[in-house]
């Protein structure tokens, strides 16, 4: 699809290659302005959860699951169902790949021996849809393959989506994992947005162990998108397609 408004943020300047990055026995953050800064281990992420990337065993796979009630079984479909767009979700750069990301203060790096099951933003995406056939059935996800008759089309830019520990964290205290982001829904006829709105979901980690950050995790990507499913509905109903 062409000619659609430029609604990605230019990359940040921090873009974690895999090439040499990580490589060396000692830790390595990356700064969000862009510096590259070595990190001890003890100063970050000691104790349970540990430091970034070990070598030798292969990494734990965790996936995000929604606590939402699955869709309910209907016997034929809506009447009348606003067909959507869906285009594909602009992530931060750090936060694009399948290593599961935190921070604190100005330096993030990746847990270690964990990762996503994939990238993020396909997972993110996934879980988009199941929300949005259990909370608004009456709207039809499509993809921009799928765009004949389609009166609007819905871009996300996520720009935080990682677990975040206060500056003065202790060995055992948790992160708050942070999902933060802006929805615009685009009108097909002119391609104009139409609606934005910025949303933002905070879950605090009940432990500081991998397994309670993937769980804080997917209770915050619940937050954000029962809120952006709502606003979906509203807008589409309230917004004229022509």
């Amino acid at each position: 699809m062409t000619g659609w408004p430029d609604t990605r943020r230019a990359a940040r300047s921090a873009r974690h290659a895999d090439k040499g990055l990580w490589q060396g026995t000692g830790v390595t953050t990356v700064n969000r302005i862009g510096k590259i800064a070595p990190l001890g281990l003890a100063l970050l992420l000691g104790g349970c959860v540990g430091s970034l990337l070990g070598g030798g065993k292969p990494d734990n796979l965790f996936r995000l699951e929604t606590a939402l009630d699955p869709p309910v079984q209907q016997a034929s479909a809506p009447a009348t169902r606003r067909g959507v767009i869906f285009l594909p979700i602009d992530f931060a750069a750090e936060a694009r790949s399948d290593r599961i990301l935190v921070s604190r203060g100005a330096e993030t790096l990746y847990l270690k021996d964990a990762r996503w099951v994939t990238p993020a933003p396909d997972m993110l995406a996934g879980l988009a849809r199941t929300v949005f056939a259990a909370q608004a059935s009456e709207i039809l996800l499509t993809t921009p393959r799928q765009a004949a008759g389609v009166d609007y089309a819905l871009q996300l830019s996520v720009d935080r989506f990682e677990a975040v520990y206060a500056p003065a964290a202790g060995k055992k205290d948790p992160p708050v994992v942070r999902v933060e982001g802006e929805a615009r829904l685009f009108r097909m006829s002119d391609r104009t947005v139409v609606a934005t709105r910025r949303f933002e979901a905070d879950a605090p980690a009940q432990d500081n162990r991998v397994s309670a950050i993937v769980s804080a995790f997917s209770v915050a990507t619940d937050q954000y998108l029962v809120q952006l499913v709502e606003w979906t509905r509203v807008r589409t109903q309230s917004s004229s397609p022509s």
